[in-house]
Parts: structure tokens; sequence; C-alpha cells
């Protein structure tokens, strides 16, 4: 499982950032404060 903050420079949260691993259809999207969950397999690229 990979977690983790999508935030502008400024370190402001940034809502609806799609979020996929590389070459396959599996992705998310941020929540309201920027935050996501995606459960991965070892050696995945982000």
């Amino acid at each position: 499982m990979l977690s983790g903050k999508v935030s502008d420079k400024d370190g402001l949260a940034i809502p609806g950032v799609g979020v996929m691993v590389k070459g396959s259809s599996s992705g998310t999207t941020t929540d309201g404060e920027g935050r996501y969950t995606l459960p991965v397999t070892p050696g995945a690229t982000v």
C-alpha cells in the first residue's frame, strides 16, 4: 500500500489529482486534503 499527499510549491494540498500505477489501469484520486492511498505491488512505478 502506498499513501501520500499531493501539494503545490507552497505546501497547499491539491484535491482531485489522479495518481496512477505506471503501465496499468490501477489508480486513485486525491481527496479534499490532497491525500491518497493506492494498493501497489513491489517494484511498481507510480
